[in-house]
């Protein structure tokens, strides 16, 4: 995985992937190596991932889907428990 460093909008999460908001476009399928706050009081996890989507929006600005791959049991169990508290959408 090439680093370039970004920080991106969460818009929803579930245990498959994740869809985010960003101001620069992602090649379709690359791999991405992701830290997910989940909770602001939380240490933020780290999981790979691939972009599976992207689509431009209105004005400036890019939607895309990441599908996680090969989480860990612990990652795993952080975003059920996120996504069972109902927190759908972070920074």
């Amino acid at each position: 995985i090439e680093p370039r460093p970004r920080t991106v909008q969460t818009e929803d999460i579930s245990l498959g992937g994740a869809q985010f908001r960003s101001d620069r476009a992602v090649d379709d399928d690359s791999p991405v190596l992701l830290y997910l706050r989940l909770r602001p009081e939380s240490a933020p996890i780290e999981c790979k991932g691939k972009i599976r989507w992207r689509a431009r929006e209105a004005g400036a600005g890019w939607r895309f889907g990441v599908a996680f791959m090969d989480l860990a049991d612990e990652e795993r169990s952080a975003i059920e428990e996120a996504v069972a508290a109902g927190g759908a959408r972070w920074h």
